[in-house]
């Protein structure tokens, strides 16, 4: 039996590796991350802050490297791990965040930067 898209891909933007900072408010509260990887519209993360369920919505702050320029946008958390200890022993979570409500000029500039990735 042939199991050709059970599982259909619903990326419109592919996803690279890359690892850069990245803030959010949770709960109105500033918290960091680091991307794992990205795309033009969501990113995986690693963040030290406590576990965030599943659908909490967050603001986003995100700044591209070699750019002076802040992306705003909205994110919603769509999965979160459990946590995991990094190569220093601390204790990080990591959340996939959608971007929603991110201006299309916005999610082109994140493309942009991906595509200069080695």
């Amino acid at each position: 039996m042939v199991y050709e898209n059970i599982f259909k891909e619903r990326r419109t933007h592919p996803r690279k590796k890359t690892c850069i900072p990245i803030g959010f408010e949770f709960n109105d509260v500033p918290c960091s991350a680091h991307t794992i990887n990205m795309s033009g519209t969501g990113t995986f993360c690693e963040t030290n802050t406590y576990r965030m369920p599943v659908q909490t919505k967050l603001k986003v702050f995100l700044m591209l490297p070699r750019s002076s320029e802040v992306i705003n946008c909205y994110g919603i958390i769509v999965r979160a791990e459990d946590s995991h200890s990094d190569i220093f022993g601390t204790r990080t979570n990591r959340i996939a965040i959608h971007f929603d409500g991110i201006h299309k000029s916005e999610v082109e500039k994140i493309v942009s930067h991906l595509e200069n990735i080695q």
